[in-house]
């Protein structure tokens, strides 16, 4: 994961130490692919802070207490880029590119998006939509996690939020896997742009909005007594595209993987459902799935570390949740684990997910439902797991067998 003597050789800025530097790829490094999370933890034996030569060169944060501590103080480390490289054009995402005090009125929109007023309103029809995805496969015993539940579900409660047509956005799929696992960042800009385009022609045509909360919201929207702009109503739809087909279906993979392969965790579960509560927020602890990061607006100091403006700082959850020093004996999975929230999975500060509510809500909806319905699920024996490195890590597949419940 990191080679230090490698990296010595490399050329470096001049306010950082040759010590502190490594060789470190959390994108391309083909270890990535078959324990992500077992990488990260050898993080614990790093520097607190490093320096990473990969990838146009970045600061590293391997210790939660610190992610968190740049989490929160957004007048030093701003949200205006969070890809490693920096995506080379000037669109920024509203609102997790925007940094105060522009950033609040934008937030309050989403806010109310997702209010729990809102997200419990919608409860009865997305536990529906998952109830038909379930059908579909139950009775066939064998399936595919991912292509089944894990990617339609939530995709499936964007698209009716947003009034849109399933056929006409599933079309992005692949362009917006891009967006978060591209290896070079010309394409994950182009991919972008992309998405922006279609946003843009989508919403040109006056997409009816009667049934759909999410895009009644944000056409409403205003922002110090003025309605947003064309330009903003864009945007804000392409975060939530983003946001939308992507995040929770990586939660809800790794979470259908760990207990595909540790069938004494799924059947407490079975049995004990009020236990899935904690359960969701210790494998999102544990799987954590995002690799963002935040830019310095001014020459900074962190922990005897000395930052220079412009320079880039990875922020991780995934590697926050195996940090030792935060989490005791942190690669295992404890569902009874003590202050099971307390993980950085959706984020920390002003920036934390503001779709974190209905995520949660998906996320347990999935257990809820699945558990009953696919006894004792497990991989199927031609199964080949593999996982997809990146800002948002992911799953493309996996292939489950259950018994089918009488």
């Amino acid at each position: 994961m990191t080679h230090e003597a490698k990296a010595t050789s490399a050329i470096l800025p001049s306010h950082v130490p040759p010590h502190m530097a490594r060789a470190f790829n959390f994108s391309t490094n083909s270890a990535m692919e078959d324990d992500p999370w077992g990488e990260f933890h050898k993080l614990n034996n790093e520097p607190d802070i490093f320096w990473s030569t990969e990838q146009e060169g970045f600061w590293v944060i391997t210790r939660a207490a610190i992610v968190e501590e740049v989490l929160t103080n957004p007048e030093i480390f701003s949200s205006a880029n969070n890809s490693i490289p920096a995506i080379k054009d000037d669109m920024r995402l509203i609102p997790p590119n925007i940094d105060p005090p522009y950033h609040l009125g934008y937030r309050k929109i989403v806010n109310k998006i997702f209010s729990p007023k809102a997200i419990d309103g919608l409860k009865d029809e997305i536990r529906a939509t998952l109830r038909i995805l379930i059908d579909r496969v139950a009775d066939t015993g064998e399936g595919d996690w991912v292509a089944d539940l894990a990617r339609p579900f939530p995709v499936a409660v964007f698209l009716a939020l947003m009034g849109l047509p399933r056929e006409e956005l599933a079309k992005f799929s692949d362009v917006i896997g891009v967006f978060f696992r591209g290896k070079d960042i010309n394409d994950v800009t182009a991919a972008r742009q992309e998405v922006f385009g279609f946003a843009h022609r989508w919403l040109q045509g006056n997409p009816d909005d009667q049934k759909a909360h999410m895009l009644r919201q944000l056409k409403s929207a205003e922002i110090d007594g003025r309605a947003i702009s064309e330009e903003e109503l864009t945007i804000m739809t392409l975060t939530l595209f983003f946001a939308g087909m992507d995040t929770v279906t990586a939660l809800m993979s790794f979470m259908g993987h760990f207990l595909a392969t540790h069938p004494q965790h799924q059947q407490r579960l079975r049995d004990r459902p009020a236990g899935i509560p904690n359960a969701v927020e210790e494998m999102m602890r544990r799987f954590g799935i995002a690799n963002l990061c935040r830019v310095l607006t001014q020459d900074y100091e962190l922990h005897g570390v000395a930052m220079k403006k412009g320079d880039l700082v990875m922020v991780s959850s995934a590697m926050a949740g195996v940090d030792e020093s935060a989490f005791e004996d942190a690669l295992t999975v404890n569902f009874d684990r003590p202050k099971v929230r307390q993980h950085n999975a959706f984020g920390k500060g002003i920036h934390m997910c503001a779709g974190a509510r209905l995520g949660r809500a998906e996320l347990n909806m999935l257990l809820e439902e699945v558990l009953p319905r696919f006894v004792n699920f497990r991989l199927a024996p031609e199964a080949e797991v593999r996982f997809l490195p990146g800002t948002i890590m992911s799953m493309e597949r996996l292939s489950i067998v259950w018994d089918i419940a009488q």
